[in-house]
């Protein structure tokens, strides 16, 4: 009886194992049709621009390149903090590299690209090593990467970072100062990192207004801590319209169930 235990057991762990295996691979397969389906949807609407008078992909990257290039050093300067990769887990990391990815790609489509900023990105460090494996040509981005820390390059006092638990409301943006996203990804939410690093260091910090423009709908998490690349989203549509309504509306996801005000 008792030698029959251990063998029970690892007849079970061997069931749950390949149950996990089995659900890996279809997620996998669902991934790469996923992806061959977006490809194809991207071809098809591409085609479809074309046919309407689009310009082609290659002087439409040229454009995009050159309005990257005349940003810097004359655009709104905003900077992703990315001091915290000791915080984070392989998983967060990977999370990190693709938000990173989808901030330059909404930049650099931006008619009005910011001046854009990674710091404390540390050539020896987890994040920089992730990026350039996850990210196809990372190290050529028109981004001023730098391995020092927002107060070694700008004057705490011209910096303003963006924080979900910070008490003032983000009501404008203003061509004098610095602002600052703070590169973490953190699945288990750890309280107050941005907050607390930046009393530390005397830099003013402030939340997005969503309260003041967007109501609750009937239903949804109501969770106002947004991705890397939904707040800069929002920050570049505000710039270029002037609209907070509009800009959180386009970066505000609809699962966590704000709506605009009328």
């Amino acid at each position: 009886m008792d030698s029959s235990e251990p063998m029970e057991e690892l007849d079970l762990k061997s069931v749950s194992m390949k149950k996990k295996e089995e659900k890996f691979r279809n997620c996998q397969e669902r991934k790469r049709a996923n992806r061959g389906e977006e490809r194809k949807r991207r071809r098809e609407k591409y085609k479809e621009e074309r046919q309407n008078g689009a310009l082609p992909k290659n002087i439409v990257r040229d454009q995009q390149l050159q309005r990257l290039m005349e940003a810097q050093g004359t655009s709104l300067k905003v900077c992703i903090d990315l001091q915290y990769g000791h915080l984070m887990t392989e998983k967060e990391l990977n999370h990190l590299s693709n938000q990173l990815k989808r901030v330059y790609s909404s930049n650099k489509a931006a008619e009005q690209p910011f001046h854009l900023y990674f710091t404390n990105l540390k050539r020896e460090g987890p994040i920089y090593a992730t990026c350039c494996q996850k990210i196809d040509g990372f190290d050529r981005f028109l981004v001023e990467t730098v391995e020092e820390s927002v107060l070694s390059l700008f004057e705490a006092e011209r910096l303003a970072y963006l924080s979900p638990d910070a008490t003032e409301y983000l009501t404008e943006l203003c061509e004098d100062v610095v602002y600052v996203i703070g590169g973490l990804v953190d699945d288990s939410v750890q309280s107050k990192v941005t907050l607390s690093f930046s009393e530390r260091s005397n830099i003013r910090t402030y939340k997005l207004p969503i309260p003041i423009y967007m109501d609750r709908a009937a239903q949804g998490s109501f969770k106002q801590i947004l991705t890397i690349n939904q707040i800069f989203d929002i920050l570049l549509c505000y710039w270029e319209t002037k609209d907070w309504k509009r800009a959180l509306a386009q970066g505000v996801p609809l699962k966590t169930g704000f709506i605009t005000k009328p």
